[in-house]
């Protein structure tokens, strides 16, 4: 999957994904972990990149982490 067709998921496509595959009737609780945890986990990464590693990857890499969560958060649920 390329990076523009990853940007067409939406928060409905996971919760119509849930029941199906076992999770439950939603993945509301998933995602909204996923959201809530996502500033955490970057700052994490931030820590533990390797000696050396381009600061500039990084946070464009991270950046657009922090954009998809933020921009699945805005998104209805249904």
């Amino acid at each position: 999957m390329g990076h523009y067709e990853a940007e067409r998921i939406q928060r409905r496509h996971f919760n119509s994904t849930a029941r199906p595959f076992g999770y439950g009737e939603t993945a509301e609780p998933l995602l909204q972990e996923l959201v809530a945890r996502t500033p955490a986990v970057i700052e994490q990464v931030q820590r533990e990149l390797p000696a050396g590693f381009s600061q500039e990857v990084a946070d464009k890499v991270l950046r657009g982490v922090l954009s998809a969560a933020r921009a699945l958060e805005e998104m209805p649920a249904g």
